[in-house]
């Protein structure tokens, strides 16, 4: 991974915490492991939504229908890479 695409991966995990920390009842969304499940953190279904949009909004990219599943919430890692992806 080059330096350029290791900075881009830490900002957007930089902002999706502030997001998380914002939109969701976590703890310390700012301190989670990058491999902690964020379901089973806290974060609820309508939080997910609220997450969603708020990412969408972010970086003004969409999630079709297929991707708003379980496993991208199964860690900050996954929802990082989802996000990644999609800029």
């Amino acid at each position: 991974m080059t330096s350029t695409a290791s900075e881009k991966d830490a900002a957007i995990e930089r902002r999706l915490r502030e997001i998380l920390d914002r939109d969701t009842g976590i703890p310390d969304a700012m301190g989670i492991d990058r491999d902690t499940d964020l379901l089973a953190a806290g974060v609820s279904s309508l939080e997910t939504v609220t997450v969603i949009l708020s990412i969408e909004e972010e970086w003004a990219i969409r999630f079709d229908e297929g991707a708003l599943s379980r496993s991208l919430f199964k860690s900050l890692g996954t929802l990082c890479a989802g996000v990644s992806e999609r800029i």
